[in-house]
């Protein structure tokens, strides 16, 4: 289980960064896009004002870089949505993937604590039973202790299939994400 969990953390830092990086990108391919459509309305109102100052050349020339600005708006709009759909979602769907296996992690060793705890109840249990075994006059104490150990026992063994049952859920949930 040690092994699984330097994989995940190692895989959940590695990721991290790829969905931090990859944000920048989308934010700073969205500004260029906005950038580029400020550029292209402030060049294409500068060629109507050309035009209309009797600069054909001019307003031509200003027009034509407008357009291209708002070429560049649109290349760099479709560009930072495709990064957002082709990267950025499934890195992030891969980071709370990798939270949930952490938090599996976590419950499977909350189980591993409670079951340790249950077992250290039995062996305290089976002790105190032990003591009270073959004392004159104990018989009552002897009967009390024997039926706490019945329960603790009980106990322990629920929480032990518990703990197996998320362990064999963990490890198969495991290996399928490995195998994808």
């Amino acid at each position: 289980m040690e092994e699984i969990l330097s994989y995940v953390n190692a895989l959940d830092k590695a990721v991290a960064l790829c969905v931090k990086h990859t944000e920048q990108l989308v934010k700073k391919d969205r500004e260029l896009s906005l950038v580029y459509f400020e550029l292209g309305q402030a060049l294409s109102a500068y060629g109507t004002a050309e035009q209309e100052g009797r600069q054909p050349i001019a307003a031509a020339l200003f027009s034509s870089a407008g357009m291209t600005a708002d070429s560049l708006c649109q290349l760099h709009t479709a560009s930072s949505e495709a990064e957002q759909v082709r990267w950025l979602e499934p890195l992030e769907e891969a980071q709370r993937f990798l939270h949930s296996v952490k938090a599996a992690l976590q419950s499977r060793q909350d189980k591993r604590a409670a079951y340790a705890s249950h077992v250290a109840d039995v062996e305290a249990k089976t002790l105190a039973v032990r003591k009270l075994q073959g004392a004159p006059g104990k018989d009552s104490q002897l009967r009390s202790k024997e039926a706490a150990l019945a329960q603790a026992q009980e106990a322990c063994d629920l929480s032990k299939r518990e703990f197996d049952r998320v362990t064999d859920v963990f490890l198969a949930e495991f290996e399928a994400f490995k195998l994808s």
